[in-house]
Formats: structure tokens, C-alpha cells, sequence
């Protein structure tokens, strides 16, 4: 577990093209049910993505969301503003109106050797 203010756009990519120790971000956020992009719901909405690549030029991530066919694609900064206002887990999922563990933060998968 990482905490999602490390995460930058050229930590991203340093994960994404390393040979030696490759890795992946898989990030919580609420998305908006129509287009799948970040958004601020309190954790009402909270899924998961994994980041699959990034444009340095717009800052911009782009995001596998969940079975969707569809990236996800917004800048960085509007993860990180979804992610740091999640408070509930969506009943769904489990725990009721609970503080969200996963406030703030994000999971790192690395490939082993």
C-alpha cells in the first residue's frame, strides 16, 4: 500500500516500462456511473482501476475501470481529489457507512522475480 500523493506521472511511468521490477497502480476512487470518470460522492460510488498508461503532455492517466471496455481517461489531480473525499464503502461491498480504509491511499503490484 502506497500512499496516492506518491503517485505521480512519472512514477507511473517508471512502473509501467521498468524491465527489472515492473508494477502497476490499482487505485479507489467514485466514478460517475454515465461516464465512468472521477468523482465526488463520498465514497457512495467507490470502485477500483488499475493504471495502464498515462500522456505526460495533459498529465492525464488512463484508467481500466473495473469490466468496463472503456478506458478511463482524466488527469491525475482528479483521481487524487476523488480518492482523498472517500468516507463511505458502498454497501455492495460490505461495510455500512464506515470510514473508508482507503481513504488517501493505493495498492502497488509488482511483478516478482
Amino acid at each position: 500500500i502506497v500512499q496516492f500523493s506518491d503517485i505521480t506521472i512519472e512514477t507511473i511511468v517508471a512502473g509501467i516500462t521498468s524491465e527489472s521490477a515492473p508494477h502497476v497502480y490499482i487505485i479507489p476512487y467514485d466514478h460517475h456511473s454515465g461516464t465512468n470518470t472521477p468523482y465526488l460522492n463520498n465514497g457512495n460510488s467507490s470502485h477500483f482501476g488499475c493504471i495502464v498508461g498515462v500522456d505526460r503532455s495533459t498529465d492525464e492517466c488512463w484508467v481500466a475501470h473495473g469490466m468496463s471496455s472503456e478506458l478511463c481517461i482524466a488527469r491525475l489531480e482528479l483521481f487524487r481529489k476523488s480518492n482523498a473525499q472517500l468516507e463511505r464503502v458502498d454497501e455492495r461491498f460490505g461495510e455500512k457507512q464506515t470510514r473508508n480504509k482507503l481513504q488517501g491511499v493505493a495498492l502497488l503490484v509488482c511483478k516478482s522475480s
